[in-house]
């Protein structure tokens, strides 16, 4: 018999922590470096995070300052953008 709570052709959903209790500093880390691991990489974008992260990136921009010094904290590398003259007017 099928169960009406559940739905269909969906995973039933686990709450993995209680709403509105603020996350770990060392939980927030620890994602940043699944989503490395993840992507097989040292260098994690704020997009590449937004993808597969658990938390909202500003929650980490918040708490350590700015994107970079979080995932510096993480022990990565943060992606320089370069902007240069020919970037500028190549967009333009």
């Amino acid at each position: 018999m099928i169960d009406p709570r559940q739905p269909i052709g969906k995973k039933s959903f686990e709450i993995q922590r209680v709403p509105g209790v603020p996350v770990s500093t060392e939980e927030l880390l620890a994602d940043i470096r699944r989503v490395a691991q993840l992507a097989q990489t040292n260098i994690v974008t704020m997009s590449m995070y937004a993808e597969r992260g658990k938390y909202h990136e500003a929650t980490l921009q918040r708490r350590f300052g700015s994107w970079n010094k979080a995932v510096a904290a993480a022990g990565h590398k943060r992606q320089v953008n370069r902007i240069t003259t020919m970037n500028v007017s190549s967009r333009i």
